[in-house]
């Protein structure tokens, strides 16, 4: 029995460029977390409008990633994630966790429900930043993940790990390298490459724009509090004619950084090394009699693993210079 677990930022997905698009959509949860005792003035009207929209938003993009793709998600997540699931669903994979130093749980929920419309019920947990199991995550005055902290979420949490997990039952992928959780984990932490969105914002505000024209919300209610939300400066807030899709298009799109130009490698070694701990669970669940052909078949991907592993303890032994923000 094995337990899977995925970083979120540059590794499932990059979220740059429709975080600020998915915050408009997720205002309770915002809410909840930074003035939880407003929630009780939060129309409930408007709540169900924002529900309705955001899983119209999810539809929409898991449609442009499996068509595209459109390059929110690291292409090719979708297809492990279904293998995956698949090994869950017959027992072999005990649990699937995303553990991400990201504060925004919504960001780690977004990824979560686009993956599960597509793969069905997947994920125990999601863990950000401020859950309250990462205690031990931040007596390191660098933002790191480590093993006590890890074990207590798979044991603790709704995947009733046991408490004398070993780390040999732990797979781990995250683009930054965690020292305490190479250290535990060895072979099975894999430092996969940072993966970068090259999705167009043109794209994300056109599947915006549509999902939230066929809406009932009235746009300039929704810019009162994406005024608030975003801390900007907005003459739409006191004037109802301004309280247009356009202007809320353009407020958005104002908070969006500049989208530098991304060169993404031919080969991605991160889907290779997923696909690499899928097979070896695959072929652990198999208690058949190996023939030759599947022996040598092996053989080869065993020869294929060591290489991949080389290139993951090269990647190790860069030294960290930047702290641990995703």
């Amino acid at each position: 029995m094995s337990y899977l677990v995925f970083d979120l930022d540059e590794t499932l997905a990059d979220l740059t460029f429709i975080y600020h698009f998915l915050m408009s959509l997720r205002i309770k949860e915002h809410i909840l977390e930074t003035q939880p005792y407003m929630i009780y003035f939060f129309p409930t009207k408007l709540e169900e409008q924002l529900e309705l929209t955001y899983q119209k938003f999810v539809e929409r993009i898991l449609q442009e990633e499996l068509s595209g793709p459109l390059g929110i998600l690291r292409p090719g997540i979708l297809q492990k994630m279904k293998e995956i699931a698949a090994l869950k669903r017959n027992g072999t994979v005990k649990g699937v966790v995303i553990y991400s130093n990201n504060s925004h749980l919504p960001s780690l929920h977004f990824v979560r429900d686009i993956i599960e419309l597509h793969t069905g019920p997947l994920f125990d947990d999601c863990i950000h930043w401020l859950h309250p199991s990462r205690e031990d995550d931040k007596v390191n005055p660098f933002i790191m993940k480590t093993w006590s902290a890890l074990l207590r979420i798979l044991h603790e949490g709704p995947t009733r790990a046991p408490a004398n997990l070993s780390p040999a039952s732990v797979y781990f992928f995250d683009d930054l390298g965690h020292t305490d959780l190479m250290m535990e984990l060895k072979e099975q932490y894999y430092k996969v490459p940072a993966f970068h969105s090259t999705t167009s914002v043109d794209r994300i505000s056109e599947i915006y724009a549509e999902v939230l024209s066929q809406s009932q919300i009235p746009m300039h209610h929704l810019l009162i509090y994406l005024v608030d939300l975003f801390d900007v400066q907005s003459t739409a807030r006191y004037n109802p004619e301004e309280g247009t899709l356009d202007t809320v298009l353009t407020t958005i799109r104002a908070l969006i950084p500049s989208k530098p130009h991304v060169h993404q490698p031919a080969h991605d070694y991160g889907i290779q090394m997923i696909g690499d701990v899928i097979n070896e669970q695959s072929a652990s669940s198999n208690q058949s009699i190996p023939s030759a052909q599947s022996t040598s078949s092996a053989q080869s991907n065993q020869r294929k693993r060591k290489h991949r592993r080389r290139y993951t303890r090269r990647e190790r032994r860069i030294t960290i210079k930047k702290r641990a923000y995703k």
